[in-house]
Order: C-alpha cells, then sequence, then structure tokens
C-alpha cells in the first residue's frame, strides 16, 4: 500500500466529509451546504417542498424535535393531499433554516475503557411525536450532545394504550446510562 501526496492531508486542524465540518470539538453542518439552504425558495410544488425536505433531513441530527417541526410539510406529502403552501409551512422552513445556523458541534462518542457515561434520553409526552439525544459526558464534566433524533406518530400509534399514559405525564423522559466498560445498562 502506498500513499498519495497529493491525495493526502495529514496534520490538519480540521477536514469537510460528506458535507460535515470534523474537527477536535466534533462535527457540524458545512457552512457552505448551510448557505445554500438559507438561500432556498419558497417551495411552489410537492417536489420543490420534497427537495428543500430531502437537503434539511440530511441534517436533521443537530436539530432537537427535527420531525416535529417539520411535521406540517410532511403532512403534504401523504398520499391524497392537495400541495397548498401554508404560513404554517414558511414558519416551519424558517425555523429550520434557523436551527441549522445555531447548530450544536455535534461530539463523537467515546468508546474507550477510560471514556465517560453515555446517555440516551428520550422524551415521548407529545401527542405529535417523540425526540431522543444521545449524549456522552467529558473531560470538563459537561454532557455533550452526539446527535438528535425524532419521529412522528403514525395514526395507529395515536391509538396505542400504552403511550396515553406516558403523554398525559408532563415531562415524561426516559435516561438510559450505558455502562461501557461491562456492555450494559446501569
Amino acid at each position: 500500500m502506498t500513499i498519495s501526496g497529493l491525495k493526502s492531508m495529514i496534520g490538519m486542524p480540521g477536514i469537510v466529509i460528506v458535507g460535515f465540518l470534523c474537527d477536535e470539538d466534533g462535527r457540524r453542518p458545512h457552512p457552505k451546504r448551510i448557505q445554500r439552504i438559507l438561500g432556498w425558495s419558497t417551495p411552489r410544488s410537492l417536489r420543490e417542498a420534497r427537495a428543500f425536505i430531502g437537503v434539511v433531513v440530511y441534517y436533521r441530527i443537530f436539530i432537537t424535535g427535527f420531525a416535529i417541526i417539520a411535521m406540517p410539510i410532511f403532512l403534504l406529502f401523504r398520499k391524497g393531499c392537495r400541495f397548498e403552501w401554508t404560513i404554517e409551512c414558511a414558519d416551519v422552513m424558517t425555523k429550520l433554516k434557523t436551527a441549522l445556523v445555531n447548530a450544536p458541534v455535534l461530539t463523537t462518542l467515546d468508546f474507550s475503557a477510560g471514556a465517560l457515561g453515555i446517555e440516551l434520553g428520550v422524551d415521548a409526552c407529545t401527542t405529535i411525536g417523540w425526540g431522543a439525544v444521545l449524549s456522552q459526558y467529558k473531560d470538563d464534566g459537561k454532557l455533550h450532545a452526539a446527535r438528535f433524533e425524532s419521529g412522528i406518530w403514525s395514526d395507529q400509534e395515536k391509538k396505542y394504550d400504552t403511550w396515553s399514559d406516558a403523554r398525559a405525564t408532563r415531562n415524561f423522559t426516559w435516561d438510559v446510562k450505558f455502562n461501557k466498560t461491562e456492555n450494559s445498562l446501569m
């Protein structure tokens, strides 16, 4: 195996990889890609709305509650739905753009033996959907987010009795702490 000097970048403070700017602090959306999203015009068709969401969904891991925020746009994609870009959709588009501009730096999880704890927090108290964050404690003693996830309840899931009590309870959150050295839940 040989290393090409022209293709190699050794000792760089950061690098752009598939739309992410990665450095010693973690990863964030690449500023050029975010500028492109900020310049996106108002969708005039279902195809344009899908194109916008398709680009933004790539960076969903940086947006807390992405699916819940984007729900009005997702509802446009349902079968038999007539395309109508409402003020609510325009507000959602603005919120998503703002969230990407203010996106946090996501940490890279450290699975080494001396690494600090990893936490998974899940919030399922809304009738619209759920949200989750995967985080890890770092040397500064603070919890740093590694990834955000979210989803919208389907019509069938909204009917589940299992979730009715959880939705009725405010601030219902599960926190799971992982002990990496034993590979089991604490």
